[in-house]
């Protein structure tokens, strides 16, 4: 049985009339990279922060490590890193003395792996924090967390302002942070293209609501595109009728339909059923998480009406 190492059940938490967090469910198991998915303004911030204790939920049970994040002693913080989406560091720090620092505060420091990073990095160790570049600090914030040593990562837009370059650096540390040492992460961005080479499980939200969750692998076997030319006649409705659409689009004589319970027994028949005007497509993270989370303000649209 996978033990969580964050478990959340119907959390609330909102500001004033705007509820940031509305009911919301997720658990990260051990050893996993999760990815929490979503724009911006769709609640993925707020529940970052209450999971690491700074804000109070206003309903619903939280779990960090076993224990609520506001109960958590000063030995259970040092078994969580934390990189916020303003990945700041002390302005008049240098590298070399902040992991001087956390050499002596942390007892899973690697100092071995923060050598290779800083190299690997390219980062000046002796330049202070406020001179280096935007893309130089987030190496620096991230090149700490890591190599912290802690049981669980929580990264929020980590990425932001890096290259694809070192986007993917980052990336390779991330899966070795789980691979070789055995940390789990919890990983918040909108760059979906570059999380979906890394994580294992993902919670979409829109609007404070988390509308999908489950296996990444899952999504992407269950679900494609499947593109059909010309008229779509009553015989061929009968062929599709066999799928769970999630959205149609009907443009120029071409038919777009979004299923989410493709199995690749059934191709066989809808290629007899279709002939060559039919072409099944595989779907990536991003097309996933675009399409469900229209069809979600389409549904919310028509509630409103």
């Amino acid at each position: 049985m996978n033990e969580a190492l964050i478990s959340v059940r119907n959390l609330c938490r909102g500001f004033g009339r705007t509820e940031a967090v509305n009911n919301v469910s997720l658990e990260v198991n051990r050893g996993s990279i999760h990815g929490l998915l979503g724009t911006n303004g769709a609640g993925k911030t707020t529940l970052i922060r209450v999971l690491m204790g700074h804000l109070y939920p206003d309903s619903g049970e939280v779990l960090v490590l076993g224990q609520p994040p506001r109960q958590h002693d000063s030995q259970t913080l040092r078994r969580i890193a934390y990189v916020s989406d303003r990945m700041e560091l002390p302005s008049r720090s240098c590298l070399a003395d902040i992991i001087r620092l956390n050499e002596r505060f942390f007892p899973n420091w690697n100092s071995q792996l923060a050598a290779r990073l800083t190299n690997e990095f390219n980062i000046d160790p002796t330049a202070v924090f406020s001179r280096l570049s935007l893309g130089q600090k987030r190496r620096a914030v991230l090149l700490q967390a890591i190599c912290q040593g802690a049981d669980l990562l929580i990264l929020d837009e980590p990425f932001s302002g890096l290259d694809a370059i070192f986007r993917r650096q980052c990336l390779d540390m991330l899966l070795e942070a789980t691979v070789e040492y055995g940390q789990t992460i919890l990983v918040s961005s909108h760059l979906l293209h570059d999380i979906e080479r890394i994580v294992d499980t993902v919670t979409m939200m829109c609007d404070g609501r988390v509308f999908a969750e489950g296996d990444l692998e899952d999504f992407k076997r269950r679900m494609r595109r499947i593109r059909v030319e010309g008229t779509v006649s009553s015989e061929r409705e009968q062929a599709l009728s066999q799928f769970k659409i999630v959205r149609r689009h009907t443009k120029h004589q071409v038919t777009d339909l979004i299923v989410d319970d493709y199995q690749e027994a059934t191709q066989l028949s809808l290629a007899q059923a279709l002939g060559d005007k039919v072409i099944v497509e595989h779907m990536n993270l991003e097309d996933i998480f675009v399409e469900l989370s229209q069809k979600t303000e389409e549904q919310a649209r028509k509630t409103a009406l």
